[in-house]
């Protein structure tokens, strides 16, 4: 089976991230292809063996050249150890680049991955 997972913050320094890696390479194990899109504002990140990464690239201190990084850092609900930036805080253009940006990871990566199942991260607000 071919399981995509969506998350909203990146793969290592929240708990939903480390929740998501660990289930896509537990999953993985199993003998399951899993593809994962997630945010993040640096070019260099951790990779999984067996798993695809597809980041959705923010900006904090680097600009990431080419890919279509959004002007401001990823958002979160409170804090994450490398963006304060609260959804709260976000103008309704900055909404607008948020979601299209990841409507636009989505679509290509379910093109390309085919998944047979799409999982999103829920987290209480």
């Amino acid at each position: 089976m071919k399981i995509l997972f969506v998350n909203h913050f990146p793969l290592t320094g929240s708990g939903s991230g480390v929740y998501t890696c660990n289930l896509a390479k537990s999953l993985k194990a199993k003998g399951h292809e899993c593809a994962i899109i997630f945010p993040d504002n640096r070019s260099e990140y951790e990779v999984y063996d067996g798993i695809e990464l597809f980041p959705v690239f923010f900006k904090n201190k680097e600009n990431i050249e080419g890919v279509g990084q959004a002007e401001f850092n990823f958002p979160c609900f409170t804090t994450h150890p490398r963006s304060t930036f609260s959804y709260r805080d976000m103008t309704d253009d900055q909404w607008n680049v948020y979601e299209e940006m990841f409507r636009k990871k989505i679509n290509e990566v379910v093109d390309k991955f085919k998944p047979d199942i799409i999982s999103t991260a829920r987290t209480a607000a």
